[in-house]
């Protein structure tokens, strides 16, 4: 406490120099000032509070503010199926909830943890329901895994095994996706999602699973042909790609040059996917009696003679009752026959081409320019074109197409956009402007009324001294008018006896002093402020003198 008793000093000396009035009035203003400051101090903050769940239904929801309130954890609810609670107990409540199968997801012990427990006198059907709701979780436990995964549900539809594979019915399956906010499942991860159950169900095969999210967009991959185009989804994709990484090299490319927002460019590409094998045989030279003979191999054949009369044959001319009749004289003759191979050597030469799907064969390219179409920039047009013509490649011969165009582009969207934005900035930085301003003058208008009523104090101060040096004025004459009395001798009042003055008497106190005193004694008892202002007077005015 000595420590502080300079610091304190003072300021208990202003509070004892200040009346009920003031120091009333000095209290308040200091709890208005308190108040102030914590209004500024808190103003535009949130409460301490951060989002533990979102995007829940009614029912999770509901199950979700029980369990926290067993837990006795407070909070907040909101739009959206969003909870708030406290920042530090965020993940205290994410815990208390967890394993409730919320949101979609199993729940806990809901996968092959089924099986865990003793089956006895569990029938077969009950437990081919178990094993398939088990696998049914456990494939939603792993897709839900993936990364643009917020949760995911299994159905399984697994026929009855039949003695005949000719009807026995295929095992289907459908996923269904709740995908995360800003997330996107691209071709390949739903092949994945597709390879994965099919390589865990037995007897199901990619082409019987379906694959949709939970807006009923149809997710499944289309390796096939189905499409209205009457291209596969790889197929699609590689073209949308191609047209892609040609629209953002352009658009690049001209950003650089005219700056950004000048320019658009869109990219038309027409593929042919037919897969084309083809063989050619060539024989060189082409005249082969230009070309010597291999081998020659000559075949030379001849006969001479007639043939003997004989009868009608058949069954007739064998019985010999029948007359046989003798037939006309045969002829003679010479016949000859030649066969002649001949092998030139020839050179023959065979190529097999097989011609890979996707190549290119037409490539449209649309430019736009921001340039008053009434007067256009010729040169930059011209410019434009033949850049892009030579980035792009185009081919006339293919039948390629190139158009720049210039027109004026409508900012009205982005001239809105930039007001909005420019807006919500002024009004933060206003309230950023009254936050510091609050900050500054708060103590500043403290510190002028603090100022105010203490020289009203001491004002008051000064006035109280003048009214007590009037009193002690109007009194003087009569504190005089006894110390005159006290100086005279008590026989002869005004005037001392001649005898008194020639003989010495012993000292004594005199009476009329004593008198005095004691009345100067019950005067200061009795009103002690009126008798120190009054001697702080007579300070003064011997100081002045």
């Amino acid at each position: 406490m000595d420590t502080l008793n300079p610091v304190l000093g003072p300021v208990q000396r202003v509070w004892r120099g200040l009346s009920r009035g003031q120091q009333i009035g000095l209290v308040a203003v200091l709890a208005a000032f308190g108040g102030l400051l914590f209004i500024v101090t808190t103003v535009g903050r949130g409460p301490d509070s951060a989002i533990a769940f979102s995007g829940l239904s009614n029912d999770d929801e509901a199950a979700i503010v029980q369990k926290l309130k067993d837990a006795k954890i407070p909070y907040e609810l909101q739009d959206g199926g969003t909870i708030r609670v406290p920042s530090g107990q965020v993940q205290e409540a994410r815990l208390a909830t967890a394993g409730m199968g919320l949101g979609g997801k199993p729940s806990a012990g809901s996968g092959f943890e089924l099986f865990n427990q003793p089956s006895f006198g569990q029938t077969e059907f009950t437990q081919k329901v178990n094993y398939q709701r088990a696998l049914e979780n456990e494939l939603a436990r792993s897709i839900g895994q993936m990364d643009a995964v917020d949760s995911a549900r299994v159905h399984l539809v697994m026929p009855e095994q039949t003695l005949f594979s000719s009807q026995q019915q295929p095992t289907t399956a459908s996923v269904m996706l709740k995908l995360k906010p800003g997330k996107h499942l691209d071709t390949a991860q739903a092949r994945s999602v597709s390879n994965l159950v099919a390589g865990s169900v037995q007897g199901l095969k990619t082409q019987n699973l379906t694959i949709v999210d939970v807006n009923g967009n149809t997710l499944t991959p289309n390796d096939g042909v189905g499409s209205a185009t009457g291209l596969s989804s790889k197929q699609l994709d590689a073209q949308r790609g191609y047209e892609s990484a040609t629209e953002h090299n352009l658009q690049a490319m001209l950003d650089n040059v005219l700056g950004p927002g000048k320019a658009t460019v869109r990219v038309a590409a027409v593929m042919n996917w037919d897969q084309i094998e083809q063989t050619n045989e060539t024989y060189t030279p082409s005249d082969p009696t230009q070309t010597p003979v291999l081998t020659n191999h000559t075949i030379t054949e001849s006969s001479n003679g007639g043939a003997a009369p004989g009868g009608i044959p058949g069954a007739a001319s064998n019985n010999a009752s029948v007359p046989t009749y003798q037939g006309g004289n045969g002829g003679t003759g010479t016949t000859s026959k030649t066969d002649t191979e001949t092998t030139y050597q020839l050179n023959k030469s065979v190529q097999k081409t097989v011609r890979a799907p996707g190549a290119l064969t037409r490539l449209s390219v649309s430019v736009m320019l921001d340039d008053d179409p009434n007067n256009p920039n010729a040169a930059l047009v011209q410019n434009v074109q033949n850049a892009v013509n030579a980035a792009a490649g185009i081919d006339p011969s293919r039948g390629d197409m190139l158009t720049v165009t210039s027109l004026t582009f409508n900012r009205q969207e982005l001239v809105t956009a930039q007001a909005d934005m420019e807006q919500a900035a002024q009004k933060q930085q206003l309230m950023d402007y009254l936050h510091l301003g609050a900050l500054a003058v708060g103590p500043l208008l403290m510190l002028v009324v603090l100022f105010f009523l203490l020289r009203r104090g001491r004002k008051r101060q000064a006035e109280d001294p003048m009214a007590v040096s009037s009193q002690a004025q109007a009194g003087a004459p009569k504190v005089a008018e006894v110390v005159e009395k006290s100086a005279l001798p008590v026989g002869i009042p005004g005037r001392m006896s001649k005898a008194q003055s020639g003989v010495a008497q012993p000292i004594a106190e005199d009476p009329q002093k004593v008198y005095i005193r004691e009345q100067i004694r019950l005067l200061g008892k009795s009103n002690p402020g009126t008798v120190a202002q009054l001697i702080q007077t007579w300070m003064d005015e011997d100081r002045r003198n």
